[in-house]
């Protein structure tokens, strides 16, 4: 992908010309400048020092621009995205430093919510901390700067792939569309709340209980496999427990198994792999005895998990954990109470959580979590049921009988 759009391959039908192509295309791919791979914001926070990354982000906010002490205009843009807060649980934004020969060549943000898509910032360090900086516009020389960029409106405001603000050398891509669309989500759901808290400097918060290092879901669902992580979400739906097959593995009976469905901000950054749209939660799966399994009072409540095991299934990541091996903690959501100890625990020595994640979750909960459960796109009314397009669903309604149909149970519903 190039700034300008897409490198294209034609198919030529002599030997000669096919050659000639090949090598023009090689000749094309020589300079990164043609070559842009969109990272997240943590991913292009976490980079080594010394790399070029290229992002979409929402602006949360910005200062300047100001001249510095030489010739340069400094301008600060605050940018996030499903992904921040997992660099940290409790980060909300990073800074990215523009610098440029000429005001008019650094960005002009319109109000927070807007998208951008920068390309060839640094990634340097100040004060033992990453920092993302480039400069933009004409540089020594009057040559264009490699950092480029575009700003887009944020949602509701106008088209979501047409830039309103461009740098010299930025061309439309194909992908800013799919880019802005799901930023404009994440914005809608979650940006303003963050932006009403918006903290001058991120602060950190301590490891979790049992001193474990708890991650955000998203951090957890991409975990390296085989690897152990911790962390603490919302439980947006449960399953009751279920007997397992038993398996060479399972020696001593006959283990059930139950599922948390689990929420938090972080999610809406795993995209799936076939459609590219947000996950709207991730399930972790527990296996032990009856009596052993979590099981929630409600939905929003607060789950925290140490040693949660990372596998794959079918290709795909996936969260267990064996309760005889690993930690759990249940709590109340919010307006049930402010205790932070907990109602059910498989250890009995411990019982008391993070008082800052809980008192988190709970607000992400009050504020977005708990609209985005009953908005779930699988949930759909009896009306809607079409027997001839078979589909998954969810469906919430009455119970007014059970029949045996050809020797099955059947419900017999109603909404």
């Amino acid at each position: 992908e190039s700034e300008g759009g897409f490198l294209t391959a034609q198919t030529h039908r002599s030997s000669r010309e096919g050659a000639r192509g090949r090598n023009q295309r090689q000749k094309n791919t020589k300079s990164p400048l043609h070559m842009n791979r969109y990272l997240s914001v943590h991913d292009a926070y976490r980079k080594e020092f010394g790399s070029d990354v290229s992002l979409y982000a929402v602006v949360m906010e910005t200062e300047g621009p100001r001249s510095t002490s030489g010739s340069d205009y400094h301008m600060v843009v605050k940018i996030a995205d499903p992904s921040v807060g997992s660099i940290d649980a409790s980060y909300t934004y990073i800074n990215v430093n523009l610098f440029s020969k000429r005001k008019e060549h650094l960005p002009e943000i319109r109000r927070p919510g807007d998208v951008v898509r920068i390309t060839h910032l640094k990634v340097g360090k100040w004060q033992g901390n990453p920092q993302l900086t480039a400069k933009v516009g004409k540089g020594a020389g009057d040559v264009t700067e490699r950092c480029q960029f575009l700003v887009f409106d944020g949602p509701g405001q106008g088209s979501s792939d047409v830039a309103y603000q461009r740098s010299t050398a930025a061309g439309a891509s194909r992908s800013d569309a799919t880019h802005v669309a799901n930023l404009h989500k994440y914005w809608t759901q979650c940006g303003p709340m963050a932006v009403k808290g918006l903290p001058a400097t991120p602060t950190v918060f301590g490891p979790a209980v049992g001193g474990d290092n708890a991650l955000c879901v998203h951090a957890a669902y991409r975990a390296k496999p085989g690897s152990e992580v911790s962390l603490y979400a919302v439980v947006k739906e449960w399953s009751m427990a279920r007997e397992t097959k038993r398996t060479p593995h399972n020696t001593d009976g006959v283990d059930f198994h139950a599922v948390l469905t689990v929420i938090d901000s972080s999610v809406a950054s795993i995209l799936s792999p076939e459609s590219n749209e947000p996950y709207t939660d991730v399930d972790i799966r527990f296996f032990g005895s009856k009596e052993d399994l979590p099981r929630p009072r409600s939905l929003g409540d607060i789950v925290c998990v140490r040693r949660v095991k990372v596998t794959t299934y079918k290709g795909r990541p996936q969260l267990n954990v064996t309760v005889r091996n690993s930690d759990f903690l249940l709590f109340d959501g919010p307006g049930k109470g402010t205790s932070n100890v907990a109602y059910q625990s498989s250890s009995a020595e411990n019982t008391a959580g993070d008082a800052a994640r809980i008192a988190s979750l709970r607000q992400y909960w009050t504020q977005v979590g708990a609209a985005s459960a009953q908005d779930h796109p699988f949930t759909i009314s009896v009306s809607q049921i079409d027997i001839d397009r078979p589909r998954l669903f969810d469906l919430h309604c009455r119970v007014l009988s059970i029949a045996d149909v050809n020797g099955r149970k059947g419900l017999v519903v109603w909404d």
